[in-house]
């Protein structure tokens, strides 16, 4: 799930970014990725060895992964912050901020408006099947109406171009 950070950071940088065939195809590899994940890698991150295990807590999910796999990561991955202890709060979160930015992408009519809702849509269903992996309640961080207003705004439009 880190490369959903890293995108979500590339994202963020450019708007312009969302509404690519490479993000469209990174929300199909995560869909097949999440079917993959035990339910317990979604609520804690393994055990690392030693001094190590207190990366758990603290790194990034990509220089968790690199720490994991004992790889020298690449300084051009854009740093992120945030609590990452737990992965399925972080990955909520980070497709909550997407779904937000493709939603304000397609309001402005920003970019190929057709990756955009395919994106939106991909993004969607992936919160989906997260949130149905849930077994216990876990804290997340977000607006759930502000999140919802840009969404239904976002609907609206859909509607108004078809009719």
């Amino acid at each position: 799930m880190w490369k959903l950070i890293s995108s979500k950071s590339q994202i963020e940088e450019n708007s312009k970014n969302t509404a690519t065939q490479s993000t469209r195809e990174c929300f199909v590899l995560l869909e097949e990725i999440l079917k993959h994940v035990p339910h317990t890698g979604l609520m804690q991150r393994p055990e690392l060895a030693g001094d190590a295990d207190a990366a758990r807590l603290s790194q990034s999910p990509y220089l968790f992964a690199c720490t994991f796999y004992d790889m020298q990561p690449d300084h051009g991955i854009p740093s992120t912050s945030g609590s990452f202890a737990v992965p399925f709060a972080t990955t909520f979160e980070n497709l909550i901020s997407i779904i937000t930015q493709c939603s304000n992408s397609l309001m402005k009519s920003q970019g190929d408006t057709l990756v955009l809702r395919e994106v939106l849509s991909r993004a969607l269903t992936l919160i989906e099947r997260l949130i149905a992996r849930l077994a216990i309640p876990t804290n997340v961080s977000w607006n759930p109406s502000q999140w919802l207003k840009d969404l239904l705004q976002t609907f609206e439009l859909e509607v108004q171009y078809t009719q």
